[in-house]
C-alpha cells in the first residue's frame, strides 16, 4: 500500500516522488548505521559493522544524488549527468559493502578503521565527480544513458549477486528472519539495478520502477536490521551465540583429546549418578564403547557386587578389575 501511495505521488510531481523515494532509502540507511554503531554487541560483529557503516556513506552520496536531481535547482551549472554519476557511485559503494561484509565476517575489525576505510573510498569518489571531473559520463541530454552507465549497472548487479551468494553461505549464523529478509533485499536490489538500465528519460517509467524496487529493498533491510534489532536483538546478534557455541565445542573437543591420550582413568557423573563423560582408557577397562556407557547409571550398571559404596576411582583401580 505504501509503494502504491508513493507511486501515486508521481502523478502530481515526479520530482516529489523521486525525493520521497530517495529520502526513505537514506533514512533507513542512517537508521541501520545508528542501531549498529550504538549497540556494543552489534558493532563487535564484523558483518553488521561493515554493512551498517557502509550504508551510512551510501546514504551520504544518495542524499547528494537527491539534491542534484534534475529540477531541484540546487547544483547550478550541472545537468542530469551529475545525479546519474552520483547514483552509480553510490551503487558501486553499496554493492561493494554487501560483498565485503560476508567476506570479512570472521575478521576482528576496529570500528574506527572501518569508518576510515569507507571515508577513504567515498572521498575520492566525490572528488572525481565534483573537483577533478574524471568520473565517466553516465547520462547525455537528448541521448540517454551512456554505455558506461549501462554496463556499470550490470557489473553492480553481478557484485550484488556475489554478495548474496556469500551471505547465503553464512545464513546459518543468523536467525531465519534476518537471513531471509537480507537475501530478499539483495535480490530486489538486483532487479532495481536492471530496471535502471532501461530508461531514456530521468522521469521515465523504467526509472520509476527502479526507484520503487529500491524502496522495497531498503524496506526489507529495515525489517532485518532496525525492526528486528530493536524488538528482537538476539535474532540480529545470533552470530555472537554461534561463535560462543563454536568456541565451547572446540574447548570440549580439546578436553576430550587430552583425556583420551592420558593413561589415567576418568569418569564424570552428573547429579543423577549417570555417566556423562569417560575417556578412552576407561572405555577399554569397562569393555564398552563410550557412546554405550554415556547416559547409563554408574552404580547400577558398572559397580561390581559388594562395591556399591566405593568411589569410581577406587573401583576402576581395584584388584578385582585386574589393575
Amino acid at each position: 500500500m505504501l509503494l502504491v501511495a508513493l507511486a501515486a505521488t508521481s502523478l502530481y510531481s515526479y520530482l516529489l516522488f523521486h525525493t520521497i523515494a530517495e529520502l526513505v532509502a537514506v533514512g533507513i540507511a542512517i537508521a541501520v548505521f545508528t542501531v549498529v554503531w550504538n549497540a556494543r554487541t552489534m558493532r563487535e560483529n564484523s558483518y553488521l559493522l561493515v554493512t551498517g557503516t557502509g550504508l551510512l556513506f551510501v546514504a551520504g552520496i544518495g542524499l547528494l544524488h537527491t539534491l542534484a536531481y534534475k529540477g531541484m535547482g540546487i547544483f547550478v551549472g550541472y545537468d542530469a549527468n551529475l545525479p546519474t554519476q552520483l547514483w552509480i557511485a553510490s551503487r558501486y559503494l553499496l554493492a561493494g559493502t554487501l560483498l565485503a561484509a560476508p567476506l570479512l565476517f570472521r575478521s576482528d575489525l576496529d570500528r574506527r578503521w572501518v569508518f576510515a576505510g569507507f571515508a577513504g573510498v567515498t572521498g575520492p569518489l566525490l572528488l572525481s565527480i565534483f573537483v577533478f571531473p574524471v568520473f565517466p559520463d553516465c547520462y547525455v541530454e537528448g541521448v540517454g544513458l551512456t554505455p558506461f552507465k549501462v554496463w556499470s549497472e550490470y557489473l553492480i548487479s553481478a557484485l550484488l549477486a556475489l554478495g548474496a551468494v556469500a551471505f547465503y553461505r553464512l545464513r546459518d549464523a543468523f536467525s531465519p528472519r534476518v537471513a531471509g529478509h537480507l537475501i530478499a533485499a539483495i535480490l530486489v536490489l538486483i532487479a532495481s539495478e536492471l530496471a535502471f538500465t532501461l530508461y531514456v528519460s530521468v522521469y521515465g517509467i523504467a526509472n520509476q520502477v527502479g526507484h520503487l524496487l529500491m524502496v522495497l529493498s531498503f524496506g526489507l533491510i529495515y525489517i532485518a536490521f532496525v525492526e528486528t534489532g530493536i524488538r528482537q536483538p538476539y535474532a540480529v546478534l545470533f552470530t555472537g551465540l554461534v561463535a560462543s557455541e563454536e568456541r565451547l565445542r572446540r574447548e570440549k573437543d580439546r578436553l576430550r583429546q587430552y583425556l583420551d591420550i592420558a593413561g589415567a582413568l576418568f569418569v564424570v557423573l552428573d547429579a543423577d549418578g549417570r555417566v556423562s563423560l569417560i575417556n578412552r582408557r576407561t572405555s577399554e577397562v569397562l569393555g564398552y564403547p563410550a557412546d554405550v556407557v554415556v547416559g547409563e547409571p554408574w552404580i547400577e550398571r558398572f559397580t561390581p557386587p559388594g562395591r556399591a559404596g566405593t568411589s569410581p576411582d577406587a573401583l576402576l583401580q581395584a584388584d578385582a578389575w585386574g589393575y
